[in-house]
């Protein structure tokens, strides 16, 4: 006959409360984890022409993944260094150029 667990000592599946609805915890993940971590944009039949670009959100970074006109995808920080402007949003084609919406 196999003994019975104490719930006590049967090993912790979940993680505690705070880890769910605490905003320093959420904070650490999203510096400790997600700014270090791969994450998906796309697939690269998503970027078919020169100048389509998918924006993404990777950890507390706005991230831009375009294809440029040697064919090549390339990713970039979606900031303009000066202002902090969003430069790409969502999906789309670009064109030749990024421009800054602020700057133009």
């Amino acid at each position: 006959m196999t003994p019975r667990l104490d719930p006590i000592d049967t090993p912790r599946q979940s993680l505690p409360h705070e880890a769910y609805v605490n905003q320093d915890w959420f904070e650490r993940e999203r510096h400790e984890l997600f700014c270090r971590t791969w994450g998906f944009v796309g697939r690269v039949h998503d970027f078919k022409e020169a100048g389509e670009y998918q924006t993404v959100q990777a950890g507390v970074h706005t991230l831009a993944v375009v294809r440029g006109s040697d064919g090549k995808l390339r990713g970039f920080h979606n900031i303009c260094r000066h202002r902090r402007t969003e430069l790409l949003e969502g999906h789309g084609n670009a064109g030749p150029m990024i421009m800054c919406p602020y700057h133009r």
